[in-house]
């Protein structure tokens, strides 16, 4: 074999291990999300999030993380934290909940459900303002407020009935 004929192989075997590294790294990079898939991509000092349903490319040595939407009823809401700067919000449902990039789901709760007789008073532990309200309604409290009764009953007063108030 002359020089020639060795160095076109050798030039033919690095042109194939080169497509064989190129495929692999494209083939790792390549994403497809489906409807209720979310794709966290972390850089160097931030997160973005890509919600499905997409189909994309995700450049090769950054790291990712897929998760799932929250699927909320039409009676439940979540409570999510910020995890940069702390702060809880509600999301009412029924609907697909995709999360931010820095938000982390706590806990998913039921709405508070009052009939027509009934209401609730909810105190806000920050400013400790107090809101009441009444049925019928179906509610999410403030992130920030809570009741030390829970739902209560209205006091029906008629011609027969009365109510005697006392300062405490």
């Amino acid at each position: 074999m002359t020089n020639q004929g060795l160095f076109a192989k050798g030039a033919c075997g690095c042109c194939v291990l080169l497509g064989i590294i190129t495929a692999i790294l494209l083939g790792t990079s390549y994403r497809v999300l489906g409807p209720e898939d979310q794709l966290v991509i972390f850089s160097a000092f931030d997160k973005e999030t890509v919600n499905g349903p997409a189909t994309f490319f995700v450049a090769p040595g950054r790291k990712t993380e897929q998760r799932k939407a929250v699927r909320l009823g039409p009676r439940e809401y979540a409570v999510v934290k910020h995890a940069k700067s702390g702060k809880m919000r509600h999301e009412a449902g029924g609907k697909l909940l995709f999360l931010g990039p820095w938000d982390e789901l706590e806990s998913v709760k039921a709405k508070i459900v009052l009939q027509k007789l009934d209401y609730i008073r909810l105190v806000d532990e920050l400013t400790g303002e107090e809101r009441v309200v009444k049925g019928p309604n179906i509610l999410v409290p403030g992130p920030l407020e809570k009741s030390k009764e829970g739902v209560e009953s209205a006091i029906i007063i008629s011609a027969e009935k009365s109510v005697l108030l006392q300062d405490v």
